[in-house]
């Protein structure tokens, strides 16, 4: 696993944990000697396990969507350079997203690029409206965080 998709699932880990009131760490209840820590252990190897099943799906994505929302959000400018600038960082951020797993790319394109209400992707990913807010900030900072370190590689 790469270590993306680690911190992905070390994310969900915690997202399941959390999920409805923190439902599945009220479901400990220290039968047999069975401590929190391993409780937890068997809640990670279990949304570990969900996630490399669901790994093995593919979803179809339309390569158009985000790079049409990255041209919203920029600013238009006068200035030549920053235009080659922007255009750069749209051409980055949109292979960025196509390094994310097909299911983080499909959140991004319901979460931000369709404005699919965060119920409805709650449904879909079988989740809380919590967890759609944590996922979507969570994925908006690794992005601008691996936009950040690719720029500065490119720039030395």
């Amino acid at each position: 696993m790469a270590p993306e998709e680690i911190d992905d699932v070390h994310n969900d880990v915690f997202v399941s944990i959390m999920d409805k009131n923190g439902r599945k760490l009220r479901q400990y209840k220290g039968k047999n000697g069975c401590t929190v820590s391993t409780w937890i252990r068997i809640i990670a190897v279990r949304v570990t396990i969900d996630h490399i099943r669901k790994k093995r799906t593919t979803v179809s994505l339309s390569s158009q969507a985000p790079e049409r929302e990255v041209e919203k959000q920029t600013e238009p400018t006068i200035d030549p350079l920053k235009h080659l600038e922007n255009e750069e960082q749209k051409k980055i951020l949109k292979g960025l997203i196509e390094q994310l797993p097909p299911k983080d790319q499909l959140f991004l394109r319901l979460f931000y690029y369709e404005e699919t209400p965060p119920k409805e992707i709650a449904k879909i990913f079988q989740s809380t409206i919590n967890a759609v807010y944590s996922r979507g900030n969570y994925l908006r900072e690794k992005l601008k965080q691996s936009l950040k370190n690719k720029i500065s590689k490119k720039n030395t």
